[in-house]
C-alpha cells in the first residue's frame, strides 16, 4: 500500500511539470508583446525570436538530458536541474534588463524544457504497454488544464503595479517572478514526493512463479532481454562467424548464461563495442588450454577456426586483418590468450569510432520510425499554425476582440481535454496505429474544410462565417489528442527501452522544430490561405502515405511473434527492423 501511494505521488509530481508548463505558456504569452513594445520599444521580429527561443533551446537540451538519463538512470537529479534552469530563466525574464536579456531568459528556460524527454523516458520504462497511451494522454491533458488556468491567473497579475527601490513591478514582468516562485515550489515537491519510477518497475518485474518458488520476469521484460541477443549478434557478424545461424548464437548465449547474466548487459550505444569485447572473451577463455578449447560456434577443439575468424574478417566498415597489430611470425601462436586479446583489442579500436553512428542509423533510420516521427511533426506543426492564425482570422472573418478570443480558447481547451479522455478510453480497446490513422484522417478533413471555406468567407457575413470557422477549428482540435498520444506511445514501443532517454530527446527536438516552423509559416501566409493550408495538406499527405505503407510494421516489439529462443519468427518483422537504404 505504501508503494502504491508513493507511485501515485510520483505520477502527480510528473503531472505537475506538464501543468506548470501549460500555466507558464498561458501566463507569459498574452503580455509578451506588450512587454517588448512598452518597456523596450522592440520591433515585431523580436516577438517571433522570443517565442522560438524556448523551443530552440529544448531542441538542443532534449537529446542531451535524455541521453544523460539513459546512462545515469537518475531522473530525479536531471529533473531538478531542469527545474533550476526554469527558475533562472523566469528570474531573468522578471529582471528584464534589455531585449536581448529577455531573449536569453527564454533560452535558459528552454534548456529546462528539454527535461520533458526524461519524463517520457521514465514513463516508458516503468509503464505497461497496454496502459502507456492512456498515461501519456492524461499528462498532455494536464498541460491543457494549465493552459486553461493561466488566463485566469492573469486576471489577478494584471492588477499588480508598484515600485521596490525604484524597480517597477508591473503586469508585464510579474509573470516571470510568479513562475519562478511556482517552479521553486516544484523543486521541493520533486525532492520530497517523487520516487524514481524505475524502482517500482523493478519490484513489479520480480514476481514469484506459482508452485515453483522461483523468481521470474513478466513476458515483456523477458522479451526485451532476449531481444538483446540480436544486438549481440551484430558483434558476432563483425567477428566473421557467418556460419553461425541465429539458433546456434542463442544456444551459445544460453550456454554461457552463468558467465554474463542478460540483465548485466551494457545497455547503451556508447558501450556497444566494449560489450563485444566481453562477449569474445567469454566465448574464447584460455583458448590455448586443453581443458577449454572453445570456438565461436560453441564447438570444442577447433582452435584455428575461431582464431582465424578474429585474424582476418570482413566487417560492415571494411576488411580487418590481425596483421595490423600483430607480426606475421607470431601467428603460430593463434591459440594463445595474449594473441586473442591483442587482436580483439585492435578490432574494438577499429570499430569504436563508427559504432555510435551505426547504432543511430539502425535504430532511428527505419521506415516505421520515420512514419511516426512525421506524424508527430505534422501534429504539432498544424496545432501551432492553428493557434497562430486563429486571432487574425477571427478578427477578419468575425470581428472578434479579446473577450471573444478568450472564450474561444477556453472552449477549445475543454474540447481537447474531453478528447484526451476519449483517447484514454479507446487506447484500451484499439492499438495505437488505429488511433493514429483516425487522427491523421480527421486532420486532413479539417484542413480540407478550411482551405475551402476560409478564402470564400472573406466576403461572407457573420452568421455564415461563424459556423464554418467553428467546424474547421473543432475538427482540427479533435485530431490533436489522437495523434499526439498515440504517436508518442507507439514511438516508445518500437524503440529500445534501454535508450528511451535518447529516443525521447530526439522526438522532443522534432517537436521543437515543428513548434518553431508552424507559427512562422502561418504568420507569413495568413493572407494567402490557399498556400497556407495547401502546404499543410501536402505535409499531411506525405505522412499519410508513410503511415499506410508502414502500417503492418507499426507493431510494438513485444507483440511480435517469437519462438522459445526469443527470436522473432515472422519474416515480415525481420524486414521491419532493417534501416532504410540497407
Amino acid at each position: 500500500m505504501e508503494n502504491k501511494w508513493k507511485k501515485r505521488l510520483s505520477y502527480i509530481t510528473l503531472g505537475l511539470f506538464y501543468f506548470i508548463g501549460g500555466v507558464e505558456y498561458a501566463v507569459i504569452l498574452p503580455t509578451l508583446w506588450l512587454y517588448l513594445k512598452t518597456d523596450f520599444g522592440a520591433q515585431e521580429y523580436m516577438l517571433g525570436l522570443l517565442l522560438s527561443a524556448y523551443s530552440f533551446a529544448a531542441i538542443i537540451s532534449g537529446p542531451i538530458l535524455g541521453r544523460w538519463s539513459d546512462k545515469s538512470r537518475k531522473p530525479k537529479i536531471i529533473l531538478a536541474l531542469g527545474t533550476l534552469f526554469q527558475i533562472a530563466g523566469n528570474i531573468m525574464y522578471f529582471m528584464g534588463i534589455s531585449v536581448w536579456f529577455l531573449l536569453a531568459s527564454r533560452l535558459v528556460a528552454g534548456i529546462g524544457g528539454g527535461a520533458e524527454a526524461v519524463i517520457m523516458a521514465e514513463i516508458t520504462r516503468s509503464s505497461e504497454e497496454s496502459k502507456r497511451t492512456g498515461i501519456i494522454s492524461k499528462l498532455i491533458a494536464i498541460r491543457q488544464m494549465g493552459l486553461l488556468v493561466g488566463p485566469g491567473l492573469n486576471l489577478f497579475l494584471r492588477e499588480i503595479d508598484f515600485y521596490v527601490d525604484g524597480f517597477n513591478i508591473n503586469k508585464y514582468n510579474v509573470p516571470g517572478a510568479f513562475m519562478a516562485c511556482v517552479w521553486t515550489i516544484q523543486v521541493f515537491i520533486l525532492a520530497f514526493l517523487y520516487t524514481e519510477l524505475d524502482k517500482f518497475a523493478q519490484k513489479e518485474k520480480s514476481v514469484v512463479s506459482p508452485g515453483q518458488g522461483r523468481m521470474v520476469r513478466p513476458l515483456e521484460d523477458q522479451y526485451t532481454t532476449l531481444n538483446r541477443t540480436d544486438y549481440d549478434e551484430d558483434i558476432y557478424k563483425e567477428l566473421g562467424s557467418e556460419r553461425n545461424d541465429r539458433k546456434s548464437i542463442n544456444s551459445s548465449a544460453s550456454s554461457r548464461s552463468h558467465v554474463n547474466d542478460p540483465d548485466d548487459l551494457i545497455e547503451t550505444a556508447e558501450d556497444f563495442m566494449s560489450e563485444g569485447r566481453r562477449k569474445v572473451r567469454s566465448l574464447t577463455p584460455n583458448l590455448g588450454a586443453s581443458s577449454s578449447k572453445i570456438s565461436l560456434n560453441g564447438s570444442i577443439g577447433q582452435r584455428s577456426a575461431s582464431a582465424n575468424a578474429i585474424v582476418g574478417m570482413e566487417t560492415d566498415y571494411g576488411t580487418f586483418d590481425g596483421s595490423l597489430t600483430t607480426p606475421v611470425e607470431d601467428r603460430c601462436h593463434l591459440g594463445s590468450q595474449e594473441y586473442i586479446n591483442s587482436t580483439e583489442d585492435s578490432l574494438v579500436d577499429y570499430l569504436a569510432g563508427k559504432s555510435k553512428l551505426k547504432f543511430i542509423y539502425h535504430e532511428y533510420v527505419r521506415e516505421e520510425i520515420v512514419a511516426v516521427i512525421a506524424v508527430q511533426f505534422n501534429s504539432y506543426f498544424n496545432q501551432l499554425a492553428l493557434e497562430t492564425m486563429v486571432t487574425p482570422l477571427s478578427l477578419r472573418l468575425l470581428n472578434w476582440g479579446e473577450l471573444e478570443n478568450s472564450i474561444f480558447y477556453c472552449l477549445a481547451g475543454v474540447e481537447v481535454i474531453i478528447v484526451f479522455g476519449l483517447v484514454t478510453w479507446l487506447s484500451k480497446r484499439f492499438p495505437d496505429r488505429v488511433l493514429m490513422v483516425v487522427g491523421t484522417v480527421t486532420l486532413v478533413v479539417a484542413n480540407s474544410w478550411l482551405i475551402y471555406v476560409v478564402p470564400v468567407s472573406f466576403n461572407g457575413t457573420y452568421d455564415e462565417n461563424i459556423w464554418k470557422f467553428i467546424i474547421g477549428s473543432a475538427l482540427d482540435l479533435f485530431a490533436l489528442p489522437f495523434l499526439v498520444s498515440a504517436s508518442i506511445s507507439l514511438y516508445s514501443k518500437i524503440t529500445k527501452k534501454e535508450t528511451q532517454g535518447l529516443s525521447m530527446g530526439l522526438r522532443r527536438s522534432v517537436v521543437g522544430l515543428a513548434t518553431i516552423l508552424g507559427p512562422l509559416w502561418a504568420g507569413s501566409t495568413i493572407t494567402m490561405p490557399y498556400l497556407m493550408f495547401g502546404a499543410m495538406l501536402g505535409l499531411l499527405g506525405i505522412s499519410m502515405v508513410l503511415l499506410f505503407l508502414s502500417y503492418s510494421k507499426l507493431t510494438p516489439i513485444s507483440e511480435l511473434p517469437v519462438n522459445r529462443a526469443g527470436l522473432i519468427t515472422s519474416s515480415d518483422s525481420d524486414v521491419s527492423t532493417q534501416p532504410l537504404l540497407s
